[in-house]
């Protein structure tokens, strides 16, 4: 391999390695963040819900319900939303008319423990993918609230985890990161490559000259390039 070719060579890997990096630490980023914002997110909008369902007599009223837990399950990032009596069957669930049997198994089974007054963050792995919003879910976070302590029920949203929100983020991230690598080396190549050939011009014209000087030509002269 010619010393030129181990430039372009190097040159190629050097910047698809740098760019390979900013792209992680920018993803690595967003994730952070975005996870954050999540569950901050998710809390505030729970406490919310549970708020709206605090009344005893309006936990009673699968209408009301019913309309409360289609909005909160309109709300942009949410998964679904659910409502559950106190003995934990499900009054109310949006955007879908109804839960998978193991996630219905799992959220009745929440309503047994002892929740936290201002919210419970749960990470539930699924074992089949979740459809919602015309989108597939495997992995995702519940917050569980207990309106008054479970005695007027309790109120679930799910939210996408920080990876499943920012998947297509990262693919972007890494198209253009491949995009600018691929085009920075293309660039470092031709500029390698003038160089290269300017040198090599030079070298072969001082070659000529030599050839000629040493074949009796004394008066040639070096011009300067």
């Amino acid at each position: 391999m010619s010393i030129r070719s181990k430039i372009v060579a190097l040159a190629v890997v050097s910047v698809l390695v740098a760019s390979a990096l900013v792209g992680a630490i920018s993803i690595r980023f967003s994730t952070e963040t975005l996870k954050r914002n999540i569950l901050e997110q998710g809390r505030a909008l729970t406490l919310a819900m549970g708020s709206a369902l605090r009344d005893p007599m309006v936990i009673q009223d699968t209408v009301k319900v019913r309309e409360v837990v289609n909005s909160y399950g309109k709300i942009k990032g949410v998964i679904f939303a659910a409502a559950l009596s106190p003995d934990g069957e499900i009054l109310a669930v949006a955007p879908m008319d109804t839960l998978p049997s193991w996630l219905k198994t799992y959220l009745a089974k929440t309503t047994e423990e002892e929740t936290p007054s201002q919210g419970e963050i749960l990470f539930l792995k699924a074992p089949s993918p979740l459809v919602s919003k015309g989108l597939s879910y495997n992995s995702f976070y519940i917050v569980h609230k207990a309106v008054l302590g479970g005695t007027a029920g309790h109120v679930y949203l799910a939210f996408p985890t920080a990876f499943a929100s920012v998947v297509k983020t990262q693919r972007k991230l890494f198209l253009i990161a491949i995009a600018v690598g691929v085009a920075i080396a293309i660039l470092v190549a031709l500029v390698t490559a003038i160089i290269g050939m300017g040198i090599a011009r030079n070298v072969l014209y001082l070659a000529d000259v030599a050839e000629r000087m040493s074949l009796g030509e004394l008066d040639v002269k070096v011009e300067k390039r």
